[in-house]
């Protein structure tokens, strides 16, 4: 064994390391490691490791292979220096089942500690495959990392990672659970592909353009700054790219009969600064937009649904803050019948909470939610989606009337508003508050408007000359009730008319 260390390479290739094994050949393979004068590269590609491989604080100053190696118990290079390039390509990585009694080679439900470790020189994954969680907790990388196809499939943890070279590609990633990346720092433009589980990046800084594409993947995305350009996309399928990378500026065209399933769905954007950020086919029905500055820059592209209104409300899109706040103050109300309806419909709000987003609980104000739904309007608009910004405008107007700060003469305006056109977006409730009208003053002229003894055909076209400001007859007399019906009806028709042709145009850019 030990004329193997003696040369200037290390082959240890197809290796089966179990604890006798191991025992007499850690110290030697530590003195080579940390030989800076030979520099003698270490070759474990296709090793098993029968124990816990533990290089805790080890300097590998040669590269290292450790390309189709096994580690069955686990992998611990906490604090490890790498000082020329790592393989770890086709790696696999298992939890221990074992105590040894040792809390430091204790790997119980860890597939591989990474933390605090420093990559000098270009690193692989590739293709590497992690059963349990795996720790790299403020690793240093300084060159290129591959992680091509690495396939996690418990939480992988990137927190305060610092990335010293710009990563031309950082995955694709293959996620059963979740990929942290925490206060972690990247320096130039990122591409970041990830399939499945879910994504963290919170705090996290970009030091140019950032690129998420991403398929059935939930993505968390807090107190960024996303001044510069970046998107968050729909990958396309894996399986179908047959030509390499595919190309940044593509967005994915997602077509009627494609299964929601595979979209990214976006959880937060709370605190966020997107002034450069588009999202390209994205499902933002769970989505939290507390605290995001900048919204209205916000660029929404191609397919990225909002969460809906329940069907006994108006059919409109809405943000999910709103239902919370809808779940939480249904049925405060201080008036019976008002509260009673209040809690009659609290079953409904909680119905319309989107799957990944059970059982949450937000704290948002209607103040809030107004503020939401104006920038969310403006940005729609800026992408000619007249129909999504009308239901944001809806929105805006409900958050408001509920409003402390709107003061009581706006609010009764905005309520009149509510009743007589839905806010100038429900053609048919503006119609048929002017049909109505009309009926109503016919009547009133044909019982004690007029002068003389007509009839309620001609109540009818009276009202309606007056309401459309046409030329009256004067072969009308009409008593003093009916000149101050007249007055009303001269104000109140084409009020009426223009909300009615408002509604009308608006359901048409739709």
């Amino acid at each position: 064994m030990f004329h193997l260390l003696a040369a200037d390479v290390v082959d240890l290739r197809g290796l089966s390391i179990d604890a006798q094994v191991w025992s007499e050949l850690v110290k030697g393979l530590e003195q080579v490691a940390f030989d800076d004068q030979k520099r003698q590269q270490i070759w474990l590609t296709g090793a098993t490791f029968e124990v816990p491989a533990y290089f805790y604080g080890w300097r590998f100053c040669g590269g290292v292979k450790f390309d189709g190696a096994c580690f069955g118990q686990g992998a611990n290079f906490l604090a490890v220096v790498f000082e020329n390039d790592a393989d770890f390509t086709n790696a696999r990585f298992i939890s221990s089942t074992e105590e040894t009694g040792d809390p430091r080679d204790n790997f119980s439900d860890l597939s591989a500690e990474f933390e605090t470790a420093i990559f000098k020189s270009s690193v692989s994954f590739n293709n590497a495959e992690f059963d349990d969680e795996a720790r790299f907790y403020e690793v240093e990388f300084q060159a290129q990392v591959d992680f091509r196809e690495t396939r996690f499939k418990g939480q992988v943890s990137l927190q305060e990672t610092q990335w010293r070279e710009p990563q031309r590609r950082f995955g694709p990633f293959r996620l059963d659970g979740e990929l942290n990346l925490r206060l972690a720092s990247f320096e130039g433009d990122l591409l970041l592909e990830v399939e499945g589980g879910s994504v963290i990046l919170d705090d996290t800084r970009f030091g140019d353009s950032l690129t998420i594409r991403a398929r059935r993947t939930t993505l968390t995305l807090e107190h960024l700054d996303l001044t510069r350009p970046a998107l968050v996309a729909l990958a396309p399928d894996s399986r179908a790219d047959s030509h390499g990378v595919p190309d940044i500026a593509t967005v994915v065209d997602f077509s009627a009969d494609l299964d929601e399933s595979v979209l990214p769905k976006i959880l937060s954007l709370r605190d966020s600064n997107v002034l450069g950020l588009t999202i390209a086919n994205a499902d933002l029905r769970g989505c939290l937009f507390q605290g995001v500055r900048n919204i209205d820059r916000l660029s929404i592209e191609g397919y990225a649904p909002f969460a809906s209104a329940p069907k006994h409300r108006s059919s409109r899109r809405i943000v999910f803050e709103e239902i919370e706040w809808r779940v939480a103050h249904a049925g405060r109300a201080r008036s019976g019948p008002t509260r009673w309806l209040g809690a009659r419909a609290a079953p409904a709000w909680r119905a319309a909470r989107p799957a990944q987003r059970a059982g949450a609980e937000v704290e948002v104000q209607p103040d809030q939610l107004a503020r939401i739904y104006r920038g969310l309007r403006k940005s729609l608009e800026e992408s000619k989606d007249y129909a999504g910004a009308s239901d944001l405008y809806y929105g805006e107007m409900e958050m408001k009337l509920r409003t402390d700060s709107t003061p009581p003469a706006d609010r009764a305006i905005i309520a009149v508003y509510w009743a007589l056109s839905g806010y100038g977006l429900r053609a048919s409730r503006s119609l048929l508050a002017l049909a109505l009208v009309l009926a109503v003053f016919s009547a009133l002229f044909a019982t004690v408007g007029f002068a003389s003894n007509e009839s309620l055909l001609d109540g009818l076209l009276h009202s309606t000359r007056t309401a459309a400001l046409f030329p009256l007859g004067d072969d009308i007399e009409l008593t003093q009730a009916g000149q101050a019906f007249q007055i009303i009806l001269r104000v109140a028709g084409p009020v009426l008319i223009g909300l009615s042709a408002l509604a009308l145009r608006t359901r048409i850019k739709r």
